[in-house]
């Protein structure tokens, strides 16, 4: 899944040394909130928590490239 790619980045500002617990913690709270938030933000339907994941995830994966020395 996409958020895979930047839920390591997340875990590793959160720690210096992130573990695989801490990544797959930090995954699992973005599809929650990603599954909540598409609940709420459309009362009369819902938005697909993949859809929210790619709009967030697409730019902050942007910048974590734009960040990284080639």
């Amino acid at each position: 899944m996409f958020f895979h790619i930047f839920d390591h980045y997340i875990a590793k500002g959160l720690s210096k040394k992130p573990s695989y617990t801490l990544t797959a913690l930090c995954g699992g709270i973005i599809v929650l909130l990603a599954d909540t938030l598409g609940r709420v933000l459309l009362p009369s339907g819902e938005i697909p928590a993949g859809i929210l994941i790619a709009v967030i995830g697409a730019p902050y994966f942007l910048v974590i490239l734009l960040r990284r020395k080639v």
